[in-house]
């Protein structure tokens, strides 16, 4: 299932990143895991999918985010974090735009931070 709405996050053992736009951050020490963590942001129609589920089933960053295997974000900006350093991207053409295909080695997590530009403009 697809989710676009803003703070909707995962977690997952391995993610699919999909974006345009990728930018990798400084590694930092994540004082919640007490972990060094590999921090990235995405943007231009960024997508995040659970390709494997954590073992045994349980949040470790945080207590909303969503677990189950092919959940699905997708929104303008993701930010996340991987406990491992993220392998180099595979570039991929669709029609005239470039995109960025990422997986991601070990566990990783994975937020909207903003929604899709069309939802956000639509009125109720």
């Amino acid at each position: 299932m697809t989710h676009t709405d803003i703070c909707t996050s995962i977690e997952g053992e391995k993610l699919l990143l999909q974006c345009r736009q990728f930018n990798l951050l400084k590694p930092r020490l994540d004082p919640i895991l007490n972990n060094m963590v590999y921090p990235f942001k995405m943007g231009i129609s960024s997508k995040a999918i659970i390709e494997e589920e954590i073992n045994p089933k349980g949040h470790k960053f945080r207590v909303q985010s969503l677990l189950e295997k092919d959940a699905c974000l997708m929104g303008e900006s993701i930010e996340g974090f991987s406990l491992k350093p993220l392998p180099a991207t595979n570039i991929i053409h669709t029609g005239a735009y470039r995109g960025r295909l990422i997986n991601t080695k070990c566990f990783a997590f994975a937020h909207i931070e903003i929604g899709l530009r069309a939802l956000l403009q639509k009125k109720k």
